[in-house]
């Protein structure tokens, strides 16, 4: 989806990271992928639904129902040498949090439920951590290690990126993770394309780390007997686009739609590049794929803002939209997404489906 933002939009890295990852105009908000878990009404318990694969915890991901950060897998534990001291003080802290939160004591149920929330992912964790995971082992295991498991690099995406897999082949519930990678606000010195430029580098990081999840998840799954990747749906964004035009300092600077991506099976992605019902310049509101990319160029050159900024043919709202009622709509029970607390303020219908999924 070349084109992909939203109206009035803001060129501030703070201000449009958390309106895109709430789905809402307003920094005062929850996540939309937290509204997704608790809308859905699936339990918790013995399971990590949702994960942010970072340092902190993303703003999708944020809100009433409680998420962990994990910066990396392997350092997720109490930190204490002795494995029976740890047993020891687990079982206490299990029983501790097993009692009912004094109601009368400022952030007891608070501090309850996080607790909880941290216990059950510690449990689950510990047993990812038995040492038969090269993702989770920094020096390998038989001359393994997670980068060179499947192709995986040696960066930090690659590590996350890597852990995320792991995590989806442990079948312990997980629907949504978030990963963040930076390092693209080159607003000078970004590269021409040479392998030895700024954004060439960081681009092909992530390239490399999404290639070899796809590669890794396209392994069959002994329980469905189908590819991991048939259940798996990776997007891909931004808080908005850089400008068309290489400034003075050889670097491009804040401005408006940005390509967002889908990638996965055939099974669940129909392959294309879209312009979305909000295209109306070339008069054909529709949602089919580019094919006729000679007629596209003078369509991008007519949907400029001041000859700089790309305007947006995508709400991205739309494309969320469209990811829980024809994706996550499963884990709905027989139900369907509620988008008025999904989606608050935004029309989303059928007849303003991208098309990208199956």
């Amino acid at each position: 989806m070349p084109a992909t933002h939203y109206a009035s939009a803001s060129r501030s890295h703070f201000s449009g990271q958390i309106f895109t990852e709430s789905a809402q105009a307003d920094l005062f908000t929850d996540g939309v992928f937290n509204r997704y878990l608790v809308d859905s009404g699936v339990p918790s318990s013995g399971l990590i639904r949702a994960a942010g694969i970072s340092s902190t915890l993303p703003h999708m991901l944020r809100g009433d129902e409680l998420v962990s950060a994990f910066s990396d897998l392997r350092g997720f534990e109490l930190g204490i040498s002795s494995l029976a001291n740890e047993d020891e003080v687990l079982s206490r802290l299990v029983d501790a949090y097993g009692q009912a939160p004094d109601a009368n004591r400022n952030y007891s149920t608070l501090l309850h439920d996080f607790g909880g929330v941290t216990l059950n992912d510690l449990d689950i964790v510990a047993e990812l951590n038995d040492g038969s995971h090269p993702e989770l082992d920094p020096d390998g295991i038989g001359g393994t290690s997670y980068q060179s498991l499947n192709g995986y690099g040696t960066s930090t995406f690659a590590r996350q990126i890597a852990q995320t897999g792991l995590l989806i082949k442990a079948g312990r519930g997980l629907e949504v993770a978030s990963l963040s990678r930076g390092g693209f606000d080159w607003h000078s010195n970004q590269g021409g394309g040479e392998n030895t430029g700024n954004q060439y580098k960081s681009l092909k990081d992530v390239s490399d780390g999404l290639k070899s999840f796809y590669d890794g998840l396209s392994a069959i799954n002994p329980d469905t007997g189908a590819p991991y990747m048939d259940n798996v749906l990776v997007m891909i964004c931004s808080e908005f686009g850089r400008t068309s035009y290489e400034n003075g300092s050889l670097g491009v600077d804040h401005a408006h739609a940005t390509p967002w991506i889908v990638m996965g099976s055939t099974a669940n992605v129909n392959g294309g590049v879209y312009l979305g019902h909000e295209n109306t310049l070339n008069g054909d509101p529709g949602s089919t794929p580019i094919t006729n990319w000679a007629a596209y160029q003078p369509l991008a050159d007519a949907n400029m803002i001041n000859a700089r900024y790309l305007n947006h043919t995508i709400d991205y709202r739309n494309l969320y939209g469209e990811i829980f009622d024809n994706f996550l709509i499963d884990n709905y029970g027989g139900g369907s997404p509620n988008m008025a607390t999904l989606l608050p303020g935004f029309a989303y219908s059928d007849a303003t489906m991208i098309g990208f999924l199956s």
